[in-house]
């Protein structure tokens, strides 16, 4: 079994590059599910996945991808 890249992974990635403000998270996430073709929630659970796993970092009001 070869391994592929997530798209959902790559697509959070690009869109927490700069850092992304909490009020504007809910957007960001949206965004992300209509690009990739999944639901919100889903989106949702990955990133907090992603924020528990030390992939996401919050500073101050701010998430950026740490990666």
């Amino acid at each position: 079994m070869v391994a592929r890249p997530s798209p959902v992974k790559d697509a959070l990635k690009n869109k927490l590059a700069k850092g992304v403000a909490e009020n504007e998270l809910n957007n960001v996430i949206e965004s992300v599910a209509k690009e990739v073709g999944k639901q919100p929630r889903v989106i949702k659970a990955l990133f907090s996945r992603y924020l528990k796993a030390g992939l996401i970092k919050k500073e101050g009001n701010r998430y950026i991808w740490s990666q």
